[in-house]
């Protein structure tokens, strides 16, 4: 009773801030390339990663209004011991609405031209996806090269099947009309 009567007030305690967020064990996928000393990432694996983040991508894309991540990139997926792919930093994520601009954001090689008009919609978070891809198939770091540059997967890596490598390369089209229209496609 001693101690609640001496405990200040409501109005008395300051409020303090912060945020709690879950711990992911393992790496990002940029770790996950330096510790394979510059190998690229096997094609099951980067298939079974693909399909996980389209998984999370079709989730917020189909949020009313959508979800428009825009800053896909190898540092901000992790990947758990157990296989598991978890999207982390949605620092920059907005609520797409149709004909409204943006802010010019997003990561040197792996966001989409529009993004740098400030103009994004979900077909945006498909190219940076590709982009990702790519870059853990071929080793091929897009922030080192001229924006937009993107050689054929098979060019690179000729034994990557041709369907997968299809998909990421139609993906990675400078129009957005030209890319698959929703992360189903």
């Amino acid at each position: 009773l001693r101690a609640i009567q001496a405990s200040p007030t409501l109005a008395e305690t300051k409020i303090r801030h912060y945020l709690v967020m879950e711990y992911v064990e393992g790496r990002n996928l940029e770790e996950e390339l330096a510790v394979r000393a510059g190998q690229p990432l096997e094609e099951g694996l980067v298939i079974d990663i693909a399909r996980q983040l389209c998984d999370v991508l079709q989730y917020l894309h189909s949020m009313v209004p959508p979800v428009v991540y825009r800053d896909m990139k190898p540092s901000n997926v992790m990947l758990t011991p157990k296989g598991r792919v978890v999207l982390v930093d949605f620092g920059i994520a907005r609520l797409f609405k149709a004909a409204r601009k943006g802010t010019m954001i997003g990561t040197l090689g792996f966001a989409p031209p529009e993004q740098y008009k400030g103009e994004v919609d979900p077909r945006s978070d498909i190219y940076s996806l590709a982009a990702t891809l790519h870059y853990m198939l071929t080793v091929r770091d897009p922030e080192k090269f001229p924006p937009f540059s993107f050689p054929k997967l098979r060019e690179l890596r000729a034994e990557v099947s041709g369907n997968l490598a299809a998909a990421i390369d139609t993906a990675l089209a400078y129009n957005m009309d030209n890319r698959p229209q929703t992360i189903q496609a």
